[in-house]
């Protein structure tokens, strides 16, 4: 994965099998930040480390009301008009919910530049497969840990989809 951006990283490793679903299940059932989530990974797959708590506690505050003020909402429309607004012509509801998808992306991508601003390097400076898989365990679960999920069964399967997803190698896919 080499020293991708965050983003370049966080499209890569989304359109992967179960990461989506992995994610959106961690963010529906638990409040997990996806971007948070995939934050953890990357900054493991780049080699930059474990994040400490100290480290992941200023990455959620960081972006805290971002999501709040401006994800959350957006988001909302856009669920809204996939479910409440049946009744709304559907070529105009198709082509509304494109843009405000299209805003919501940009709002994620915004949320990401704050998060890569703080990458530091981490506890590891193990540079291996190895280690980046168990450097992105560890963050996830670390995660998990501050946000009171990480005795929840469903959120450490959907961990385990989602690092195994992230780092299966490029000949396996």
């Amino acid at each position: 994965m080499g020293n991708q951006s965050f983003w370049v990283f966080s499209l890569d490793v989304y359109a992967r099998p179960g990461i989506t679903d992995a994610c959106l299940s961690l963010q529906d059932q638990y409040g997990c930040d996806v971007n948070i989530l995939l934050f953890c990974c990357w900054t493991a797959s780049v080699s930059r480390g474990r994040l400490n708590e100290a480290t992941l506690k200023n990455a959620i505050a960081s972006v805290k009301q971002w999501q709040i003020d401006v994800i959350k909402p957006i988001r909302a429309i856009r669920r809204g008009l996939e479910t409440k607004f049946t009744h709304v012509d559907p070529i105009t509801a198709a082509k509304l919910r494109e843009a405000i998808s299209a805003t919501e992306l940009q709002a994620e991508r915004v949320e990401q530049k704050i998060l890569e601003k703080l990458s530091v390097l981490g506890e590891s400076g193990r540079r291996d497969y190895a280690a980046q898989l168990e450097n992105a365990q560890h963050n996830l679960f670390t995660y998990l840990k501050l946000i009171g999920t990480e005795r929840e069964k469903n959120a450490l399967k959907a961990i385990s989809t989602i690092v195994d997803g992230c780092f299966t190698s490029a000949e396996s896919r």
